[in-house]
């Protein structure tokens, strides 16, 4: 299917203008609303479904170039990506519209990328056959064998909330840092027992150990009572461990990570103090009241896609990856203790 009529099959999709689908697709939408966001969530996911590409024909034809980045987006099972993804995406477009690049969004499927199959075999997780890019954003995963692909097509990557390794060009949040700084400001209004809740079990994120180690150190240089119960929260046992544990009110049941704070509202003992070390603006929506580490993501995109740009003006640029700024946002859900 043609760029153009693509475009044209995203907007009767959404039942939306293709003016509207193209402002979403280019970065230049300004969806800041909750329905702004949930229609920019749904042309995202609709244009990954139908392997969209902006037309850059005539552009390739002048010049030998796709003038395309390719996005890398893990995807569950069923092929829906995380809620973080379209953040991401939204400060992606944005740091690419400058040099008009068109973005290729393709899933990668999550559980094969936790080792659970070589992640490049499953019909989900085909990568391209045919380069159709110029440059490789990575989002939260690498699969194995990934790296190799890209190294075979000869373009610059830039990933984004992933491990950091040598010849990476990595940019993410300091969890370590942010773990602990989320900790301190509950010991500053009077916090002095922590319960971490949620685990990796060793399959999940990178940033789960970091988070982990940033809460229980700071909790012991402050002298806190920390303890962790270290069960995945899709394994559905949050809420027995929970039961096991008991913990009493004057403990603040940390979550490990959004998914894990959302599993704590329904199986949290009435009246307990919750905090997450993690901040989607999904909780501005849903749980505005929780303390928790909050950092932008959009603008980490945003910085991503800039520093791929600069690497596609010059392979051999050294990449500025300036600190990513974050904080702690506390509200009534830890209430101050005396």
């Amino acid at each position: 299917m043609r760029p153009d009529s693509t475009l044209r099959a995203i907007a009767a999709e959404a039942r939306l203008s293709v003016a509207t689908v193209s402002n979403i697709l280019g970065g230049r939408y300004k969806g800041n609303t909750p329905k702004g966001r949930q229609r920019t969530a749904q042309v995202v996911g609709l244009a990954q479904r139908f392997g969209y590409v902006a037309n850059a024909t005539a552009r390739r034809l002048r010049d030998g170039k796709h003038h395309a980045v390719i996005v890398m987006i893990p995807v569950d099972t069923y092929g829906m990506p995380t809620v973080f993804a379209y953040e991401y995406l939204m400060g992606i477009s944005s740091g690419l519209q400058p040099a008009k690049m068109s973005v290729l969004v393709h899933p990668l499927r999550r559980d094969l990328a936790r080792g659970h199959g070589d992640g490049l075999g499953d019909g989900h997780a085909e990568l391209p056959r045919e380069r159709a890019f110029d440059a490789a954003l990575v989002l939260d995963e690498v699969m194995p064998g990934l790296e190799e692909w890209l190294s075979t097509k000869s373009v610059p990557a830039v990933y984004v909330n992933v491990d950091a390794a040598p010849g990476r060009v990595v940019f993410n949040r300091d969890e370590y840092a942010a773990g602990g700084d989320l900790v301190r400001e509950l010991a500053r209004i009077g916090w002095r027992k922590i319960l971490l809740v949620g685990g990796s079990m060793g399959a999940a994120h990178f940033s789960y150990d970091q988070r982990r180690r940033g809460v229980s150190e700071a909790a012991n240089e402050l002298g806190m009572h920390f303890s962790h119960l270290d069960t995945p929260w899709w394994y559905g046992q949050l809420g027995s461990g929970l039961e096991r544990l008991r913990p009493d009110p004057d403990t603040v049941l940390v979550a490990i990570d959004a998914h894990a704070a959302l599993v704590l509202q329904k199986h949290a003992p009435r009246g307990s103090a919750v905090a997450c070390c993690d901040s989607p603006h999904l909780f501005q929506e849903l749980l505005p009241s929780l303390t928790r580490a909050r950092f932008d993501r959009q603008a980490l995109g945003k910085l991503a896609a800039e520093a791929l740009l600069a690497l596609l003006a010059d392979p051999r640029a050294q990449v500025a990856r300036p600190p990513i700024a974050f904080g702690v946002a506390v509200g009534s859900s830890t209430p101050p203790r005396s």
